[in-house]
């Protein structure tokens, strides 16, 4: 390369990289192992059952993991906190399914694509609801003790600073289980989190009998933000993860054709049909 200017011999030797990255690829005699953790409470979106990975997230990753030749992902469940902790300290490569939040998760880029649109909604057991109308967040619930998952970054900027100030109090728990069920006992006012989840938890507790004629109902009383889950991938690696960039152009563009084939609505509906809303909302 003697001659050549400093320009045309970085772009040569980069050339030659991604030629021998795809060669060592192909060469494989197995695909890469691909290890994805994904939050152990959040049904029905992600949730550990028998061992092992469910949920609609898990579904749609496992869909579209069929279509890549060159890796094998394995799915593993954690509590989300701990899988946040991981990509912070660079010891797992991606997690499943945060929303975007780079100020704040500076140790997250890059992102997936969108993979689905959750709406943030507030939900208050009904002696709370009934009392006043919810217009203005965080506003109109000053006063009330809130309920969020553990890690869950939900509700803005002025709700944080509301926390902050003790306008409102918050409690966090594990799981959506774990705070639909502090509703209906009245430990908590109100909830928030992403709408399906929380019906779903409740259709949960109460086919199982654990939450009972006696508990309270609850009521949806407000719509915070739409905001779409992601694959979130580690940059506290040092380069251990050399694959990153091909497995994310491959992946994105199965969950791509997935989104335009209509195969994700399809997953998303085997967990929220048949739904009644009666026994929720009025």
């Amino acid at each position: 390369m003697f001659g050549l200017s400093p320009i045309i011999r970085r772009y040569f030797l980069a050339t030659c990289l991604a030629i021998s990255f795809a060669a060592s690829i192909t060469a494989q005699a197995k695909p890469i192992e691909v290890i994805i953790y994904t939050d152990n409470s959040y049904p029905p979106y992600s949730f550990e059952e028998d061992g092992k990975a469910q949920g609609i997230y898990a579904d749609i990753i496992r869909t579209a993991s069929m279509q890549l030749d060159d890796y094998k992902i394995n799915l593993k469940t954690i509590p989300w906190k701990r899988g946040l902790l991981m990509l912070e300290q660079g010891k797992a490569f991606a997690l499943l399914p945060p929303y975007k939040h780079p100020s704040k998760r500076p140790y997250i880029f890059p992102y997936s694509v969108p993979i689905l649109e959750e709406t943030v909604s507030v939900y208050c057991r009904d002696t709370i609801a009934d009392k006043k109308q919810f217009n203005r967040w965080p506003n109109d619930y000053y006063g009330l003790v809130m309920g969020r998952n553990a890690g869950f970054m939900l509700g803005g900027d002025a709700y944080q600073k509301a926390v902050e100030d003790a306008e409102i109090w918050e409690r966090t728990a594990k799981g959506n289980r774990e705070n639909v069920l502090g509703l209906g006992m009245g430990r908590i006012d109100c909830y928030i989190n992403d709408r399906i989840s929380i019906k779903y938890a409740y259709r949960e507790l109460k086919s199982e009998g654990k939450l009972k004629p006696a508990h309270e109902g609850i009521q949806e009383t407000f719509t915070i933000s739409l905001q779409n889950g992601h694959i979130g991938y580690t940059n506290k690696d040092q380069g251990e993860f050399y694959f990153k960039e091909d497995f994310i152009e491959q992946l994105d563009k199965q969950i791509i054709q997935m989104k335009q084939d209509g195969s994700i609505e399809k997953i998303i509906k085997r967990y929220t049909e048949p739904e009644n809303d009666s026994v929720i909302l009025r």
